[in-house]
């Protein structure tokens, strides 16, 4: 996913751990009757499963869901950001690629990383040059300017319990 620019309003982000969708982080408020989504999705489809919301017309980032994942990655270290942070601004995706359809099955690659204090999921394998944080979320942007990584920090224990209970 290319990001094209940045909407320079920044919306908190809302981290939602849940009994049947163990993950959902929410940025800002939409209508879906006046503009629809576009899910790309990543993972297997059958036993990992993250959709990335984009606005049909904005393009804009809306959420992240994790609906499930087939293997954890367990690192008994804490998570500590060690690449350039900026201030999180929107990101406004490039993409032709869904111009007419609702669902688009981007790729098979997803990765979640569970440490001591942190979840984190990666979409594709290249490293993270630079870091968009809103409060306790990064997103992590590639040298080609695709988002390449969504992570929670400060994640506390009670939440990693329920986080790994749902799965």
């Amino acid at each position: 996913m290319i990001i094209d620019k940045f909407d320079n309003i920044s919306n908190p982000a809302i981290i939602e751990f849940d009994p049947y969708v163990p993950l959902n982080i929410k940025w800002g408020t939409w209508n879906e009757i006046e503009e629809g989504s576009i899910y790309y999705r990543y993972g297997d489809l059958k036993h990992s499963l993250l959709e990335i919301s984009i606005g049909s017309a904005t393009r804009k980032l809306r959420s992240v869901t994790l609906v499930c994942i087939k293997e954890i990655n367990v690192n008994s270290e804490t998570y500590n950001v060690d690449i350039p942070v900026e201030d999180f601004k929107i990101p406004i995706f490039s993409t032709n690629d869904a111009d007419s359809n609702i669902h688009v099955d981007a790729s098979d690659f997803l990765r979640l990383d569970l440490y001591s204090n942190a979840i984190s999921m990666s979409i594709n394998s290249d490293e993270a040059i630079k870091t968009l944080k809103t409060g306790r979320v990064y997103v992590g942007i590639n040298k080609a300017n695709e988002m390449v990584s969504v992570t929670i920090a400060d994640v506390s224990i009670n939440e990693i319990e329920a986080f790994k209970k749902a799965l």
